[in-house]
């Protein structure tokens, strides 16, 4: 079940978003402060936030979102709103949001906007494996014709599972190798080395990430 923090220093909002979206089949967490929420955004089951840009401990509910992203830049953010501004709403996904909900319309929306971000996102996980297959395995339908024995395919799908995670690790710490080399448990220069041994440049990394 996929898990949503919602960050509201308005218990009515909270509420009634939190028992929205668990009618709409999801799990649900709350935080009333960002400092409240901040240990729940680290918590790598939290895969989607909520956050009312209304938050009185910060004047700017933006930078709110930027500290979200800093700490988990694969984590999509929806910003709510007080009403549907076009120019606020540019400004929001320009600097990373997910969506923009005027608090108005969340009644209507908040599960079809969790519904089609999880869709994106599982969507974007499968590109992301097909492109990491191997070339002689991907796009062939009859997997006799790879012509690769039982140790090769296991060969080649660990070396391609262990790019996966390096690319993984380094899209949450948003290209930080000292960070991902400390969570890898390796040194830098391991890191470094593999990273040139399977190509992953961090430009690509802050795109995909």
């Amino acid at each position: 079940m996929k898990k949503i923090l919602i960050i509201s220093n308005d218990p009515e909002l909270r509420g009634f978003i939190s028992e929205t979206l668990k009618y709409g089949g999801f799990s649900t967490v709350e935080a009333s402060s960002l400092k409240g929420a901040l240990t729940l955004v680290r918590d790598e089951y939290t895969e989607l936030v909520y956050l009312d840009l209304m938050l009185p401990e910060e004047k700017d509910g933006y930078a709110v979102m930027k500290k979200i992203i800093e700490e988990r830049p694969s984590l999509p953010v929806v910003i709510l709103a007080e009403n549907n501004n076009a120019e606020a709403a540019a400004k929001a996904i320009k600097l990373g949001a997910e969506e923009y909900l005027a608090k108005d319309v969340v009644k209507d929306s908040v599960v079809l906007v969790a519904v089609n971000i999880f869709k994106k996102t599982e969507l974007e996980k499968k590109e992301l494996l097909s492109e990491q297959l191997p070339r002689s395995l991907k796009g062939n339908s009859n997997i006799l014709e790879s012509g690769l024995g039982l140790l090769e395919v296991g060969k080649r799908a660990a070396s391609e599972y262990e790019k996966i995670y390096l690319l993984k690790v380094l899209g949450e710490t948003g290209g930080n190798k000292t960070r991902a080399a400390k969570l890898l448990k390796i040194d830098y220069k391991t890191l470094f080395n593999k990273m040139k041994e399977y190509g992953i440049a961090l430009s690509f990394l802050l795109l995909l990430f």
